[in-house]
């Protein structure tokens, strides 16, 4: 009996530890259960630590979810929500008061985004209304019953925006046939509610202009039509352009660039044409200033290869004659050359080089 005592305080313990235990959030039949197992049966060792374990876990739990609970309760004090000074026995209670500021939350700010909806919506219908829309039954729906009107205001968006269509429909019936009905139609299309419905009646109304008689043969439906909205259009461009300062021009090139673009400037109106019969003109003159600037170059190097040849060849004589060698042929070859050179270089208007190249053939 005496080795069984402390199995009985350390069961006892344990039950006083589940009677304490927060099952508020669930756990309350395990609970039982296990107080149970320790007042009925045999107490051993292992059965007794499985139970230590068991309520030392529950506890932990209940814990950190408790300091959770505070945590999320001090910082909506601290906000000026609630009283952070408040306490609460058991941890349902607790969370139902954190949930209850959640919703709380949710609903100060739903209630703040309906408002500035209904803000907004009020002052699309007043738009609406200056367009020549009969938006009073709209406005007493919004103001009185809002969950009900933005479920209507869709469909009646999608009405007025079919308006044109809808009024051509309408005034293809023969309404002669019932000038009053035509009346009525005419008052209530102005009323979005009331052209959503119309819209559902028009066959309707097809059947029932069919089986009556032309009470007025003069009448004629007069349909209407909202204002439409004013259209932005973008401002024109100035036409003040600013000039240029101009600039003394330094080749040819320049100067016949600088002559087109006088020419464009004084004749504001020029077509397309002109302009690009100018561009072409322009190109095609660098285009001959690059090319006799390379014919210059070429000439100028075979001028120097044509001296250099030249004197060469009149060495050459020089020592034949003193040798006592006739050398015809060759000296027929150069100034041959010569000739061929000078007639090239006035071809291509190289006057001056080639009155340089027969000077030195003479020399």
């Amino acid at each position: 009996m005496n080795l069984q005592l402390p199995l009985y305080d350390r069961a006892n313990e344990l039950l006083e530890g589940m009677l304490q235990l927060d099952t508020s959030l669930g756990g309350e039949e395990e609970a039982e259960r296990r107080s149970t197992i320790l007042r009925t049966m045999d107490l051993d060792n292992d059965l007794l630590d499985e139970m230590e374990q068991w309520l030392s876990k529950k506890t932990l739990r209940n814990t950190r979810h408790r300091r959770m609970l505070q945590a999320e309760w001090e910082r909506a004090g601290r906000e000026g929500k609630v009283n952070s000074e408040k306490t609460f026995s058991d941890l349902y209670s607790f969370e139902h008061a954190v949930a209850s500021i959640e919703h709380q939350s949710q609903h100060l700010i739903a209630s703040g985004v309906t408002s500035h909806a209904i803000e907004r919506t009020k002052a699309e219908l007043l738009r609406l209304e200056g367009r020549g829309w009969n938006v009073t039954e709209l406005l007493q729906l919004l103001n009185e019953h809002p969950d009900a009107f933005f479920q209507q205001f869709p469909k009646a968006m999608e009405a007025m925006s079919r308006i044109v269509a809808t009024q051509r429909r309408i005034a293809n019936l023969d309404w002669r046939r019932d000038v009053h009905r035509a009346g009525e139609i005419a008052l209530h299309v102005r009323n979005p509610l009331q052209l959503v419905k119309i819209e559902q009646q028009i066959p309707a109304l097809i059947r029932h202009l069919a089986d009556r008689a032309i009470e007025d043969e003069t009448y004629a439906y007069t349909s209407w039509l909202p204002e439409q909205r004013p259209v932005l259009l973008p401002r024109e461009q100035s036409l003040i352009r600013k000039v240029p300062a101009k600039v003394q021009p330094q080749t040819t090139l320049e100067e016949a660039h600088e002559a087109m673009l006088e020419a464009m400037e004084s004749e504001p109106e020029m077509d397309a044409e002109e302009a690009e019969t100018m561009l072409n003109d322009t190109k095609r003159q660098r285009q001959e200033e690059n090319e006799l600037k390379l014919a210059r170059n070429e000439s100028e190097k075979i001028a120097k290869e044509v001296q250099t040849t030249s004197s060469s060849a009149d060495e050459n004589i020089i020592a034949e004659e003193k040798k006592a060698v006739v050398a015809p042929v060759s000296t027929s070859v150069v100034e041959g050359d010569l000739t061929s050179y000078e007639r090239l270089l006035r071809l291509i208007g190289l006057t001056e080089e080639a009155d340089i190249l027969a000077g030195s053939g003479a020399v």
